[in-house]
């Protein structure tokens, strides 16, 4: 759709192949430019929105405005179904790896964990969608694969990250913590997510400047601990916490804070999010279950308005007690 020279897929599998690049917005990925680079002074953040990423017109080119910036990153796929469920796939790893967990093999570990996992969520009042831990739900086929959330649900990794923010901190707060700096790495990344998304998700439209500080602030400390815990792993030939694009898609996320530092209001990352888009979708498709093939469109629309006229006769009737109740009490 989007007919772009770099992208996501794009990304090199050996050290010294020439890439063409990962992102559309910058030259992260190409050759001189490494994507995995966080810090200020990284060589692609010159690059950002200097060169077309098109290779070809879209079919979108004709609406107002268009450019890079339409198909901006957005915070769910980033970080609930991109490095976050990365992060909580390794992290769940990592504690069979230091036999943290209990006996038995990987499949009965993974059900010992399920099950804290669970009684954590009712307990903390987090809605938990899964009803299992398999190898293949966190991505573990065997021990060489790279661990990864692949629950249907991004609302599961914000449970599994809650839950293992508590559990590594129990483990760290234990006398016998193996592999502490490991852990404290683990721990200090999960933290640091988990405080960031708590406060973009916890905020309105706008963020005040002192509150984009602080998501600011966590998500590069989620960034720089999570590469971190991958350099550890790799120094114990672990191949965990895998560098993938997202990690520089949620730069660009964080970025998003500063394009305008001198406001009094920043706007918030998750206005580019897409969970309600996707409800959106679901929602009609439940409405169109019966419709047939030859009619689709025209019946889909129609049912969506008449249920979009059902909830505004709601709202409004809502409004109208509440006038008249107003009114009763000045009289």
């Amino acid at each position: 759709m989007g007919c772009m020279e770099r992208w996501f897929g794009r990304a090199v599998k050996k050290k010294d192949a020439h890439g063409a690049g990962i992102c559309h917005l910058c030259l992260a990925g190409c050759p001189g430019f490494p994507f995995h680079a966080i810090d200020r002074e990284a060589e692609w953040r010159n690059t950002v929105l200097t060169v077309c990423p098109f290779k070809a017109p879209s079919p979108l080119s004709c609406l107002p405005n268009y450019g890079p910036m339409l198909y901006r990153f957005d915070v769910f796929h980033t970080a609930h179904k991109g490095i976050l469920a990365e992060l909580a796939g390794s992290a769940l790893v990592v504690l069979i790896d230091l036999h943290l967990v209990g006996p038995g093999d990987v499949p009965a570990q993974l059900k010992i964990l399920y099950n804290d996992m669970a009684s954590f969520c009712k307990s903390s009042k987090i809605p938990l969608h899964a009803d299992t831990l398999t190898r293949t739900l966190v991505g573990f086929g065997k021990d060489s694969d790279f661990p990864v959330g692949c629950w249907f649900k991004g609302a599961d990794t914000r449970a599994a990250c809650s839950f293992l923010e508590w559990r590594y901190q129990q483990h760290l707060q234990s006398s016998n913590c193996p592999c502490k700096e490991y852990m404290t790495s683990i721990y200090n990344c999960i933290q640091a997510a988990n405080a960031c998304l708590r406060c973009m998700y916890s905020h309105g439209l706008w963020v005040s400047p002192a509150d984009a500080g602080t998501i600011l602030r966590c998500g590069y400390d989620t960034m720089r601990h999570y590469l971190d815990a991958a350099s550890m792993a790799l120094s114990m030939r672990k191949t965990r916490f895998k560098l993938t694009p997202k990690l520089h898609a949620f730069n660009h996320c964080m970025d998003y804070l500063l394009q305008n530092p001198s406001a009094k209001w920043q706007l918030n990352p998750c206005v580019f999010s897409t969970q309600q888009d996707e409800d959106f979708v679901g929602r009609i498709s439940a409405l169109s279950c019966a419709v047939s093939v030859k009619s689709v469109h025209r019946q889909v629309m129609a049912r969506y308005s008449a249920q979009v006229m059902r909830h505004w006769q709601t709202v409004c009737d809502g409004q109208a007690k509440d006038r008249c109740g107003l009114r009763v009490c000045l009289c």
